[in-house]
């Protein structure tokens, strides 16, 4: 998939989470973060949008363990993004 293709779905689909708080962080994600991931990475932050919120947020807070280790990196990322965020506030 082209970048500028994997680029917009992501947008879109960062925007239409089920709450305000996983649209809001997972923007950010893609505009601050995405161009520094490797083609990899991308089509692995991808995939975990395609995952529900309750279940993404349960492996980035590692109250469950993700099952995928294909993921792990990503969500390593994105708690850090995370806490970042909150010391941003």
């Amino acid at each position: 998939m082209s970048q500028n293709l994997l680029l917009k779905k992501l947008m879109y689909r960062v925007h239409y989470r089920s709450s305000r708080e996983a649209d809001l962080i997972f923007k950010k994600f893609v505009e601050r973060k995405i161009d520094h991931l490797s083609n990899e990475d991308q089509e692995v932050f991808s995939a975990l949008m395609q995952i529900d919120d309750l279940t993404l947020f349960q492996w980035i807070e590692e109250k469950v363990e993700c099952p995928n280790s294909t993921y792990h990196p990503v969500l390593k990322q994105l708690r850090v993004f995370i806490k970042q965020l909150t010391l941003e506030n």
